[in-house]
This record gives C-alpha cells, structure tokens and sequence, in this order.
C-alpha cells in the first residue's frame, strides 16, 4: 500500500495515550521491520507515563490541544516538535 505514494518521505504514528501505552510500543517494532529503514517512522502522543490519565481534566485538555496541534504541524528535524506542558 505505501509503494503507491512515491512522494513519501516518512510516517509518523499519532496516538493519545501515552507513549507506555497504547499501540505504539507493538507497532514501533513491528512497523520498523516492514519498512526496513525505507522510510523514518516518528511518534506523536503524549509522553511516557505511568498512568494513562493525567489526574486533571485541565492538563488533560491543553494536552490534548498540543497534541493536536502538533499532529498538523509537524516538520521533521524541527527542535519545537514534541512541547508538552506539564504540572510543576
């Protein structure tokens, strides 16, 4: 299916649970062998955690928005990608 985009360049895996969880850990693996370093594969989502929730509905939603945004925005090999804001 992807040798029919011949402007491909990379792929990117987007997903909102934390990097820990959800499909990312098993497709990382599984999609690096398929593509035999054909093309980069990156991550988006949130980062690695060691619950699936963030405990607040605010950080939740201004997560969420930079994940979002990211997502659409993203530009390979820019310093800016992967900003999360975080409790202190």
């Amino acid at each position: 299916m992807l040798e029919s985009y011949p402007k491909l360049r990379e792929i990117v895996w987007v997903q909102e649970e934390p990097e820990t969880m959800g499909a990312w850990l098993y497709v990382r693996q599984k999609m690096g062998e398929t593509f035999g370093g054909r093309w980069p594969f990156h991550y988006i989502g949130r980062p690695r955690g060691s619950s699936p929730a963030e405990g607040s509905l605010a950080w939740h939603a201004v997560n969420q928005r930079a994940l979002v945004v990211e997502a659409f925005n993203y530009v390979p090999d820019r310093e800016e990608n992967h900003v999360w804001l975080k409790k202190t």
